[in-house]
């Protein structure tokens, strides 16, 4: 049976290179306007900015889930090498991960709400920054969520 975070993995995936995918179209396109057609689209460079942003924050827990985020290569290649040192590089992994996205995400709730409260926007398409902080401090808490599960799938030893 798949684990109900692979529904979570597929689409968060989706929704990165969905992102990852209009930020080059819509880069490659203004990049012909400016320097061919001599007249720039101003609201290209903001759209590729936050786009790509959001896809990288989207697409870490899928990182998180799987075992593919950046590690350190010196104390994997030392502590994996045994059952032990496997099941020692995890709960650091998990730790240090799960502080540092629960110190992020309750940053990123607090800039949402200021946000809000002074009603700031973007420079160019004018939308609400709130909405932009919101999508980011979503994708921190999929990773905390990628990590609880993680956490469940290895208390009770069952594969994903």
């Amino acid at each position: 049976m798949k684990h109900p975070f692979n529904f979570v993995d597929l689409a968060v995936s989706n929704i990165g290179g969905f992102l990852l995918f209009v930020s080059a179209m819509l880069a490659a396109i203004n990049a012909l306007c400016r320097y061919v057609l001599k007249f720039s689209l101003s609201f290209g460079d903001e759209v590729c900015i936050y786009s790509i942003i959001i896809a990288v924050f989207c697409i870490q827990s899928r990182l998180e889930w799987r075992g593919e985020q950046l590690s350190i290569n010196v104390l994997d290649s030392f502590l994996n090498k045994s059952a032990i040192g496997k099941n020692l590089m995890f709960w650091i992994r998990a730790v240090a991960t799960i502080t540092v996205w629960c110190l992020m995400t309750r940053v990123g709730i607090g800039v949402i709400v200021r946000n809000y409260e002074i009603k700031s926007v973007t420079t160019f398409l004018q939308a609400p920054m709130w909405t932009i902080y919101t999508a980011y401090t979503l994708g921190m808490a999929l990773i905390l969520l990628a990590w609880v599960f993680l956490i469940q799938r290895k208390a009770t030893g069952r594969a994903a």
